[in-house]
């Protein structure tokens, strides 16, 4: 499965979930990617490519992502980033339980 996570900037929360995907889930199909910070052509590029997308932010994030792939998106809601560290233990930890909540 390829999987496109998407916070805010791309920076924090989304790559530690694709962290926690690709090294502790063993998924390899794994991309990180900030809503505000790809182009508009380069995000319809990963959200074709991406079987299921993964939003890593709020809500506010969730209504920037095109109608056409909300379908396949699913909001991990953790609020704005407050970590500034993508490996932080905190961090992780409710990624990893939010992840236990969705079909992957």
């Amino acid at each position: 499965m390829k999987i496109l996570t998407i916070c805010q900037r791309g920076n924090c929360r989304s790559v530690a979930c694709a962290y926690i995907l690709k090294d502790r889930r063993g998924m390899n199909d794994v991309l990180a990617c900030g809503i505000e910070t790809a182009t508009f052509d380069t995000f319809v590029m990963l959200g074709n490519w991406a079987d299921k997308i993964l939003v890593c932010a709020n809500s506010m994030v969730y209504e920037k992502i095109p109608d056409e792939f909300k379908v396949k998106t699913a909001l991990l809601d953790i609020g704005r980033d407050r970590w500034d560290n993508c490996m932080n233990s905190e961090l992780l930890k409710i990624l990893d339980q939010k992840l236990n909540e969705i079909d992957l």
